[in-house]
């Protein structure tokens, strides 16, 4: 399956969202610096940024950032789990509590991401990087790290993923808790290193 451009995902974000605000979730840890991006209200326009706070709401379409030594952990509606470290860049497209339906796509950095149990006909919580997509199947909780438009990795501490790149003929691959994959490549996953876990401690609010 094709990756989705990032010129068509934003010409959908200022069709569909710029006039309605619609509320994804809210912030509940930071560390400086980090902001959130507003949507432009048309292109070319200067980026509407503020800086971020706990207790503040997310909107579909922003774009949470942090600068070096800046955190930033949120909450979807559905109960979701969200966390930056640093000089990382993601973008809510959109999040559907009742119908469990999120999008989001990570354009720089590393996250975690904590999904709630995905049980509704048609569920998805899937993020874009610039060479993948991947997509939580249930309760997940795993990592997403996407430097320089290098190559994306995926690591999974608990339940299981779907990842598929931009090569149509490459097949999805499904990476289970303890298991590491490298996107666009085409051997299965492998266990992850045992010093991931510290490394990810050291970069994560929770950690601190």
């Amino acid at each position: 399956m094709r990756v989705p451009d990032r010129l068509a995902i934003a010409s959908i974000l200022l069709l569909g969202f710029s006039s309605t605000a619609q509320n994804a979730g809210r912030i509940t840890g930071v560390a400086s610096p980090a902001t959130i991006v507003g949507i432009p209200l048309k292109f070319g326009a200067e980026e509407r940024a503020k800086a971020a706070t706990v207790g503040g709401s997310v909107q579909w379409g922003e774009i949470l950032r942090t600068g070096d030594d800046g955190r930033i952990s949120a909450q979807l509606t559905d109960g979701s789990l969200v966390s930056l470290s640093s000089s990382t860049r993601l973008r809510v497209i959109q999040h559907h509590a009742r119908t469990q339906r999120t999008a989001m796509e990570l354009f720089d950095g590393f996250v975690r991401l904590q999904s709630a149990n995905l049980v509704k006909p048609d569920s998805s919580f899937e993020t874009r990087t610039n060479d993948c997509v991947v997509g939580a199947l249930g309760r997940s909780d795993f990592f997403i790290e996407s430097r320089n438009l290098a190559v994306t990795l995926v690591t999974v501490l608990s339940g299981q993923v779907a990842v598929r790149d931009s090569n149509p003929n490459h097949k999805t691959f499904i990476v289970k808790a303890g298991l590491q994959f490298s996107c666009n490549e085409t051997s299965p996953p492998k266990p992850y290193p045992a010093e991931f876990t510290d490394k990810f401690k050291d970069r994560f609010l929770e950690g601190r």
